[in-house]
């Protein structure tokens, strides 16, 4: 006996997808912070404007995808490197200054990167979610 189920089509912003919306919003909740402890502690300005930078990426990201835009695509995978990037300004600045950084980091984070950029790339549903 063949089984003819149809196989779901994969669709909508749940699975993997949904699991990227809720970090979103959570790692908005992380800068808003480092955005706040900028003004009321008077940290340095560098990082003030990072986080900065930062919150208004992944605010445009976040409503990209909810609005199911083609282009929220490229917007996930540049709100991946662009703090990979900071990350690595801030080793290189890390290690320069004490002689030590964390390499599991940067390397853990390449990974996770990579792995999360080919999700984007190749992912049935994000190319069936994300289409206007």
């Amino acid at each position: 006996m063949k089984n003819n189920k149809t196989k779901e089509k994969l669709v909508g912003i749940k699975g993997w997808l949904l699991l990227i919306v809720i970090g979103l919003f959570l790692e908005i909740i992380v800068y808003l912070a480092g955005i706040l402890d900028f003004f009321f502690f008077k940290l340095n300005i560098y990082f003030g404007l990072i986080y900065l930078i930062l919150f208004c990426l992944l605010i445009k990201t976040l409503i990209l995808i909810l609005q199911k835009k083609k282009k929220a695509i490229m917007w996930a995978i540049v709100m991946l490197w662009v703090p990979y990037i900071f990350g690595l300004v801030i080793f290189t600045l890390e290690y320069m200054q004490f002689g030590q950084t964390n390499y599991n980091a940067i390397v853990g984070m390449l990974i996770g990167n990579i792995i999360w950029t080919l999700y984007f790339k190749k992912s049935e549903r994000v190319k069936n979610t994300l289409t206007r």
